[in-house]
Parts: C-alpha cells; sequence; structure tokens
C-alpha cells in the first residue's frame, strides 16, 4: 500500500511519539498513579482523579498522557478552563495526535469558545480526515452556530473518505437546505434513502439467526432518514412535503411516538390543529416521556382555547425536560392566561437558570413573549397589583429599569397600605432608582417607606437595607431563613447599584446558596450574579421595551 508523505510524516511522528512514551511508562509511579487516575476518571470523580494525575506527571514530566488525561479531568468540571494548559503541554509533546485536538475542542465549546472548537476540529481532521468523532462534532457546531458553508465543505470531505457516508449525506442534505439550495438538499437525501433502502432489503434477504433484529434496525434508520428530509424541508417552509416525509417516517415505524410527534408538530405549522392534538395524543400515549410531544400537545390545546389542559401538558414537558427554556416559556404563556402570575415568575426563573449556564444572552425571545402576556392580563384587569409587582421582578432581571421603575410604582399605589410585600417593593423600587442614578429619589422612597410601616419585621429590614442595623447581629437572634433570604438579596442588590462588587457579590452568592429557586429573591439575585460574571464586565443596558412594537409569539412548536 503506498502512503502520501504527508500521511507518513503523521503515521511515523505518532509511532515515535508512542514509542517514547511507552519507555517513559516504565516509571513505576507514573503507572501507578495514571491507572488509578484513568479508574477515577471512568467513575466521573474527577477531582479525585487530578490529584493522583498530580503525582503521576510530577514523576514521569515528559509524557503527554498524562497532561492529556489531567485535561480532560479539568473539561469535565466546571472550570474547563484550568485545563487549557495541560492541553497545550500534551500538543506540544504530541500534536499529530488527533484525539488530543478533538478533546481540546470540546473543552473550548463548553467554554463558548466556538471559533477556537471549529480551529481545533479542523486541526483533528488534517491530522486524520477520517476522523468519525472530529467531523461529526464540527459538523454538528456548524449547525447550531450557522456555519453552513464550513459544513458543506467538510460533510462532502467526509462523504469522499467513505466516513459514516449515510450519516453525513443527511447533515449535507441540511446544510444545503439552510443556504435555500433544495436541488442539491433532495439530491443528497435522495442518495441516503437509496443506502438505507438497500440495506433494508438486505436484511429482508438474509437468512441468520439476527435477521429480525437487523430489519429492525435497518427500518429504524430509514425511517430516521425520512424524518431528517422531512426537518430539511421545514427548513425550507415546504410543510406539505415535510407532513409526507414524517407521515412516512411514522407508517414505517408504528409505535415510534417520536415521529408522530414530528407529524404533529408539522400538522401545527399548516394550522390543522384538531388533527394534530389526535396525533399527538397518540406520540404522548407512545412516549409518556417525551417532553417535545407533551409540548406540541399544549401548543394544540391552548390554541383550541383548553388552557387548563394545555398548561398541564406544559408542565409535563418541563419536567421531563427542564434544560429547555422553550419549554419554561410555553408554560408561562398558558399560566397566564389563567391569570396564575405566580406560575409564571417561576418559569422565568427556570429561563434565567438555564440561560446563567448556557449563556450570557438573555432568552430575549422567550422574556418578550411573557412580558406581552403580562401587558395583557395587566389591560384586562389594571388594578391587580401583583401583576405589576411580578412584571416588574421580571424587567429588573432584564436590566430594564425604566419599566421595571413604572411596575412598582404602580404596584405601591394600587397596594395604598404598607404591608410586607409592600416593603419589598419599596425596596425593589429604590434600587431600581439607584441603578438609574436616581439616589435622591431612591433615598425618599426608602424615607417614605420607614414613616408608613407598621409591622416589626418591615422595620428592621429597612433598619437592614440602610445598614443602621447589623445583618449579622440581627439574625443571630432571629432563626427565619427567608428574612434573612430577603435581607442578604436586597443589600447584595443595593451594594452592586452603588458600585460594591465584592460585597455584593458576597451576598448574593450566599442568596443562591441558601435560598430556592422558586422564590423571586433566588431569582433577583441570579439576575446580579449574570451582571457580575467576568464576561459581563462591560455590561451594556437592555433598553426599556415598547410592547407595541412586539408582535404576538405563540408557544414553540419542537421536533424531534
Amino acid at each position: 500500500m503506498q502512503r502520501t508523505g504527508k500521511n507518513f510524516f503523521y503515521l511515523s511522528s505518532w509511532l515515535l511519539a508512542a514509542f517514547l512514551n511507552t519507555a517513559a511508562c516504565a516509571n513505576p509511579v507514573f503507572d501507578e498513579h495514571f491507572k488509578a487516575g484513568t479508574e477515577l476518571y471512568a467513575k466521573h470523580e474527577f477531582r479525585k482523579a487530578i490529584k493522583e494525575l498530580n503525582i503521576a506527571i510530577e514523576a514521569e514530566p515528559n509524557n503527554f498522557e498524562g497532561y492529556y488525561k489531567r485535561a480532560k479531568c479539568y473539561s469535565e468540571t466546571d472550570s474547563p478552563e484550568e485545563g487549557m494548559p495541560d492541553f497545550a503541554k500534551a500538543l506540544k509533546l504530541n500534536p499529530n495526535f488527533a484525539d488530543i485536538w478533538v478533546s481540546r475542542a470540546l473543552a473550548h465549546q463548553r467554554l463558548k469558545e466556538y471559533d477556537s472548537a471549529i480551529k481545533d476540529l479542523k486541526r483533528a481532521i488534517e491530522i486524520a480526515p477520517k476522523h468519525g468523532k472530529a467531523i461529526r462534532k464540527l459538523l454538528v457546531i456548524c449547525l447550531r452556530k450557522d456555519h453552513p458553508n464550513t459544513g458543506i465543505k467538510y460533510a462532502t470531505l467526509a462523504i469522499k473518505n467513505n466516513v459514516n457516508t449515510l450519516e453525513n449525506l443527511q447533515r449535507r442534505g441540511n446544510f444545503y437546505a439552510i443556504v435555500g439550495n433544495a436541488r442539491n438538499m433532495r439530491s443528497d437525501f435522495d442518495a441516503a434513502i437509496e443506502i438505507a433502502q438497500s440495506a433494508l432489503t438486505n436484511a429482508e434477504r438474509e437468512v441468520s439467526q439476527e435477521k429480525s433484529k437487523t430489519i429492525a434496525d435497518r427500518t429504524t434508520e430509514l425511517a430516521d432518514v425520512f424524518s431528517e428530509r422531512g426537518k430539511a424541508f421545514l427548513t425550507l417552509k415546504d410543510f406539505d412535503s415535510a407532513e409526507k416525509d414524517f407521515a412516512h417516517a411514522s407508517l414505517l415505524m408504528p409505535q415510534a411516538g417520536k415521529h408522530k410527534c414530528n407529524l404533529g408538530g408539522v400538522l401545527l405549522l399548516k394550522h390543522q390543529d384538531k388533527k394534530a392534538l389526535e396525533v399527538l395524543t397518540e406520540a404522548c400515549n407512545l412516549d409518556p416521556g417525551s417532553a417535545s410531544s407533551h409540548s406540541n400537545k399544549g401548543v394544540a390545546l391552548e390554541r383550541l382555547g383548553h388552557n387548563l389542559e394545555a398548561k398541564k401538558e406544559f408542565q409535563l414537558a418541563v419536567k421531563h425536560d427542564p434544560i429547555k427554556r422553550k419549554y419554561f416559556a410555553n408554560h408561562a404563556s398558558a399560566s397566564l392566561a389563567l391569570g396564575k402570575t405566580d406560575d409564571v415568575v417561576d418559569d422565568y426563573v427556570g429561563m434565567t437558570l438555564i440561560s446563567s449556564k448556557r449563556s450570557s444572552k438573555a432568552p430575549d425571545t422567550d422574556v418578550n413573549r411573557i412580558l406581552e402576556q403580562f401587558d395583557k392580563l395587566i389591560k384586562l384587569n389594571p388594578k391587580d397589583a401583583t401583576n405589576f409587582y411580578n412584571r416588574g421582578i421580571v424587567n429588573f432581571s432584564q436590566g430594564r429599569y425604566k419599566d421595571a421603575k413604572e411596575d412598582f410604582t404602580n404596584f405601591l399605589t394600587l397596594q395604598n397600605n404598607f404591608g410586607e410585600s409592600p416593603i419589598y417593593g419599596a425596596i425593589l423600587l429604590s434600587v431600581t432608582l439607584q441603578n438609574l442614578q436616581s439616589s435622591q429619589e431612591a433615598t425618599e422612597v426608602i424615607a417614605h417607606a420607614k414613616s408608613v410601616t407598621g409591622s416589626a419585621w418591615t422595620k428592621q429590614l429597612l433598619g437592614l437595607f440602610t445598614e443602621e442595623l447589623s445583618l449579622a447581629d440581627f439574625m443571630d437572634s432571629h432563626q427565619s431563613g427567608q428574612r434573612e433570604l430577603a435581607a442578604n438579596c436586597f443589600l447584595g442588590l443595593r451594594y452592586l447599584a452603588e458600585g460594591k462588587k465584592v460585597q455584593a457579590l458576597q451576598k448574593l452568592k450566599w442568596v443562591r446558596e441558601h435560598g430556592n429557586p422558586t422564590q423571586d429573591e433566588y431569582l433577583l439575585a441570579m439576575s446580579g450574579l449574570n451582571r457580575l460574571s467576568p464576561d459581563k464586565a462591560n455590561p451594556q443596558k437592555t433598553p426599556p421595551r415598547n410592547p407595541a412594537d412586539d408582535t404576538f409569539r405563540e408557544p414553540e412548536i419542537s421536533f424531534k
């Protein structure tokens, strides 16, 4: 077999590194602790594994495997950036080992450094053109981060090298759909269907004990290709063709709930809501744990005027998949239609937590949907103070301080008397005014609250907020977790508005560690911590929202 000079160089380099590494591994201390670290890694005990690998690396500092394994451990922790120096060291010792480039790309991906991830994956493919994992990860990032042309290029390379041809024909077909090339999309999926159909035909002709399993596998594969083409047709807004493909997939796999979920979804897009509800009810029965099916069924029910049943379906979607913002947003929409504003704030907390874990960018589309519904509810019942308070919390946590000021002011005006909740509103209005650089007005709001409050707790809370009382001394003699939570939250927000970041961080972290995600204080603390995060060192103020400029957004439809 002939090798190109380039491939021979890579192979020779890898063999040399492997030889040197084998010689290095003669160190028994390295062997012992590297093995222990590897076993702990397999058990997902990453911090313990790092301690073992520290010893291994100290014993053999020129062995790339120690750095590589330790870097992978860091990648699985909450601070993958700590592994970057180890990846660099491993690559310096063995630059032509493609797996290291792939692993570092995954660490970059966790850190939202997508350009660096793409660069590393391209390097891995350059070293090993048939590296299936590198190709798959690169194409997934290209799909999610809107790099269709790069996706087409590397899917084409994979197909040329016979790497997962069936899978990559479908991926390339989806990229062609994204760029609007319907002809090439159809061509790729036709080829994929031909491959999958041929494999099924051959399985049906086999005579073996595994025949029935093989036929089932090939049937599933063919159904999935039709389903993927259906989604490509969705991208092209060809709903009729998408419906045919989802129906074909469902015909091939009548017991697979996911294909009926997709069929129900496209029927919703065609506004055939009654038919969609029938299909989606069957999808939920076939796969009760499918968040997408329950969410789509909720959309159908909501459109047909069954808001209570819709809310229950959206709640099931959140239960089965609590890391998707759209399910919280759909549930919030149904909750507002029923006047359940406290549920809406809980849903917003869920969206905020997901957003803080995944990205520094707030989920504006979903949040605007919630605010639109609040607008409608307030218009229908402008005397309900609670709706203004809850909308104010959402606006405040989004940094829409002018809107929050209006909401909290309306809340206090409608309340007339100062109980515990209005004092919270007064404090939030004061902090909002501080964020708007209206310190004098903020002070006047607190002074007025002090003059009208009657309960012992609200007087003490206002004293704590203005630091006339000591939080530590007060809490030593008052064992009330909820009140301690409120005091720390409001103090943290005040410190943040005043630019006292160290003090703010201390108070808001305490709320995060001791609070419950269903509490308003927790949400407010999380919004403050998001503003303090490193990638928001220079935060931009969110402009006030003009409800008149919004277009109504229906609950989002899901596809599997």
